[in-house]
């Protein structure tokens, strides 16, 4: 068996490792966290193994809840911090020529 026959080691097996890892990659970041946590149970059984990325994907999904929660409040409350800001300074003021 020659040398050249083998791809095991060296330059082409690392090019090669690398393209696989480039397209499990692309098609990774193509699933949403909810299609990831499906493609787990799918491989794995439903609640079997990969528990640190089952915990990122749980979290990433509280998040998202969360966010949507979190959307501008109807009430008109300032979104910005430096918006929160001025209205705070504004409010102090209109206070301060209320009591004079």
């Amino acid at each position: 068996m020659s040398r050249s026959g083998r791809i095991n080691r060296g330059a082409q097996r690392r090019a090669q490792l690398g393209e696989d890892a480039k397209e499990r990659a692309t098609e990774r970041s193509s699933r949403s966290p909810e299609q990831q946590l499906a493609r787990l149970d799918d491989q794995l059984g439903p609640g079997v193994g990969a528990k640190r990325e089952r915990s990122r994907l749980g979290a990433m999904l509280e998040r998202k809840s969360v966010e949507k929660k979190k959307q501008k409040k109807p009430d008109g409350t300032p979104e910005k911090k430096g918006e929160r800001v001025k209205a705070k300074a504004r409010r102090k003021n209109d206070k301060q020529k209320a009591s004079r």
